[in-house]
């Protein structure tokens, strides 16, 4: 059984916990949940009622169980290719990790004295980000063009975790991919446009300390503009 099935499970027994003299959800009914998740609005209406009481538990919670399903069959969707990692099984010295990091870089691109070195702990930062309350930028300059910038972020792009190259972002997509994705931001070409963006830059200067780390737009809901905190 795999942590999805646990999570289906889970929410089934909370909903029927609820429930005076509830008897626990069975873990097959895991398959019903993703079955009744793949359905139409119109067809999983015309089956919610059966199915409720196949499973033994209020049509409400039997709903909550399917949303909390599509959302992670979303999120799964989403996923870029290189953001599925497995940890590895056992503790890795930090030295030796640091060390192969930097002869990733090494193999791939010709860099300045120390570069390696930076590129590497930045790499150690992204994936030990919860960790602290500062993250700094790692910014690449060249004293022209063609010099490998963009070779550097495709092997950031994956070394670091949950990352995500883009060559240009608007502002109002920006802080709305962070919030919803979580990402490590690699932007090509930021100098093109941030130069004359004072609303990117904002932005983009709140993310360095998680203490400011958001900021505040008026979302529409039910017809209503209601203001919403967004991290960044």
């Amino acid at each position: 059984m795999t942590g999805d099935d646990d999570d289906i499970w889970r929410a089934l027994n909370d909903a029927r916990g609820r429930e005076k003299d509830a008897k626990p959800a069975k873990r097959g009914n895991s398959a019903v949940i993703i079955e009744l998740a793949k359905l139409s609005p119109l067809d999983y209406e015309k089956r919610r009622k059966e199915k409720a009481d196949e499973l033994g538990v209020r049509m409400s919670a039997l709903d909550q169980a399917v949303r909390e399903q599509q959302a992670h069959s979303h999120d799964e969707a989403s996923a870029l290719p290189h953001w599925k990692v497995e940890p590895w099984p056992d503790a890795v010295p930090g030295a030796e990790l640091l060390a192969g990091i930097r002869r990733e870089f090494e193999k791939y691109i010709v860099l300045p004295a120390g570069a390696a070195d930076a590129l590497s702990l930045w790499v150690l930062h992204a994936w030990t980000i919860d960790a602290g309350d500062i993250s700094p930028f790692l910014v690449l300059a060249s004293p022209t063009k063609r010099c490998g910038k963009t070779s550097v972020l495709i092997v950031l792009c994956y070394l670091t975790p949950r990352s995500e190259l883009a060559s240009n972002i608007s502002a109002s997509a920006l802080f709305r991919y962070v919030e919803e994705m979580r990402p490590t931001l690699l932007i090509d070409e930021a100098d093109s446009f941030l130069k004359a963006d004072e609303a990117m830059r904002g932005i983009l200067n709140s993310g360095h300390t998680r203490a400011a780390a958001y900021v505040i737009r008026s979302v529409e809901t039910n017809g209503d503009h209601k203001p919403k905190r967004f991290s960044t």
